[in-house]
């Protein structure tokens, strides 16, 4: 569930055979979506009642700036606290499921994000927490902070991966494996790409997410190449050099 300044609040209805929903708030890093739009959508959909919030499993994020405050911005502790309770406020209710760290930032140690991080999850407010487009030796380093200072460890990574972009295979798969993290992938499609409505040397539809020309778009992997043809194997997929190693787990 994502939303930009053109969102359209849409009423979507649970039956009792769809217990749960994820639903991702890309607005905290975009100073152009409307300031939580998403997060105001979600909680008014909440707000009609029937169970609605105790059947979804609500993803958020935090990180970029939600106001021309300059404090307003990035993972400090203070920061992540305002921020969450503003989140806590847009979407009507008292807890969040998964509460991810969207970018890095190299201005705040990890050991105070975790902190802050856990004091959420000590109240009540956050389940569980996540990261978003960290590499690897930044998820193996919050793994191991967060396990030598008794502090909860991420969960999940939310990155960028398809059959066209694979660069996770490289060393943030390895070591999520490693660690045990699940992977929440963003642009499976390839934004589209793979759908097959881009065509060489032809004009994106409008409202295309890939504006480029096609004829500069990758053809690393075609859209029929993913297909089984009749009497033919499916076409090999590029695969990754090698896979690196990570050091076990702390005790």
């Amino acid at each position: 569930f994502a939303a930009g300044a053109d969102v359209v609040e849409l009423d979507v209805h649970l039956t009792p055979d769809k217990q749960f929903a994820v639903m991702h708030d890309w607005t905290v890093d975009c100073r152009t979506d409307g300031k939580g739009v998403t997060e105001q959508i979600v909680g008014r959909w909440f707000a009609q009642g029937g169970g609605r919030r105790d059947k979804v499993v609500l993803a958020t994020k935090l990180y970029g700036s939600m106001s021309e405050w300059p404090n307003d911005t990035f993972l400090s502790a203070r920061n992540i606290r305002r921020a969450c309770d503003a989140s806590l406020q847009r979407l009507q209710t008292d807890w969040i499921d998964l509460y991810q760290q969207h970018e890095p930032d190299p201005g705040t140690p990890i050991e105070e994000t975790l902190r802050a991080l856990d004091d959420l999850v000590r109240q009540g407010k956050v389940r569980y927490i996540g990261c978003s487009n960290l590499p690897a030796w930044q998820v193996v380093g919050a793994q191991w902070t967060a396990r030598d200072k008794g502090l909860p460890p991420f969960i999940s990574c939310q990155d960028e991966y398809s059959v066209v972009v694979r660069d996770a295979e490289r060393e943030l798969i390895p070591a999520m494996q490693r660690y045990g993290l699940g992977m929440l992938p963003y642009f499976p499609l390839a934004s589209g790409l793979l759908t097959g409505k881009y065509k060489r040397n032809a004009a994106p539809p409008v409202g295309a997410p890939i504006a480029r020309p096609p004829s500069r778009l990758p053809s690393v992997v075609p859209h029929t190449a993913v297909r089984k043809r009749p009497g033919r194997p499916s076409a090999p997929l590029p695969h990754a050099r090698q896979t690196p190693t990570f050091p076990p787990p702390p005790p």
